[in-house]
């Protein structure tokens, strides 16, 4: 029994009611102590383990010493994006929203061994942000911020809540390039006529 609920793990819609209870929970906590309290609460409900095994570590989308591979290629920078991941807006102390956004800062540069300039919004959308997060980030020394907010940035833009184009990552690479760039709207007539004649 979670929250006073039962869920059957077995059917795919108990664990959809699940998976929302939780993931509404952990957006509007507090603070990282109730996110972080919660989290521990649920880890035990569920029997999840608190370390990861071996092959568990395998499965992690990347480690350190990728990310400075990676990092030192020249084709890739990486910028923070918090601590714990909370939803900034609703943290009720701004010394907590702080320490996120520049906690972050000082882990990347000591991994990386060069300042991190660029900051990534968790979840992104203006209600989740706030206007303490946005002068957290830039307390903090962060050249600029990326919202999940869609759109193109122009000069007038402000640099702490930079828009985004999404592009899909099963696409071609130069179809993924001109909808960044902003271009596809132009390309893609003349490319839908190539490519239909040419089937």
């Amino acid at each position: 029994m979670l929250e006073e609920s039962t869920y059957q793990l077995d059917e795919a819609e108990e664990r959809e009611s699940l998976y929302q209870m939780i993931d509404a929970r952990l957006h509007y906590a507090k603070s990282v102590a109730e996110r972080e309290a919660f989290l521990m609460e649920m880890r035990s409900a569920l029997a999840v383990p608190l370390n990861f095994t071996a092959e568990e570590e395998l499965l992690l989308p990347m480690n350190w010493k990728q990310v400075r591979e990676m990092d030192s290629s020249a084709w890739v920078t990486f910028g923070a994006h918090t601590v714990h991941h909370p939803t900034l807006s609703c943290l009720t102390d701004a010394t907590e929203v702080q320490q996120e956004v520049s906690r972050c800062r000082a882990v990347m540069e000591e991994r990386l061994g060069h300042p991190a300039r660029a900051f990534a919004y968790p979840i992104g959308k203006p209600k989740d942000i706030g206007e303490r997060a946005v002068r957290a980030v830039k307390e903090a020394g962060y050249s600029w911020a990326v919202t999940t907010v869609s759109g193109v940035n122009t000069p007038n833009c402000n640099p702490y809540q930079l828009l985004r184009l999404s592009s899909n990552v099963s696409d071609h690479w130069l179809l993924q390039a001109a909808s960044v760039a902003g271009i596809w709207k132009f390309v893609s007539p003349q490319w839908r006529r190539t490519y239909r004649f040419s089937n």
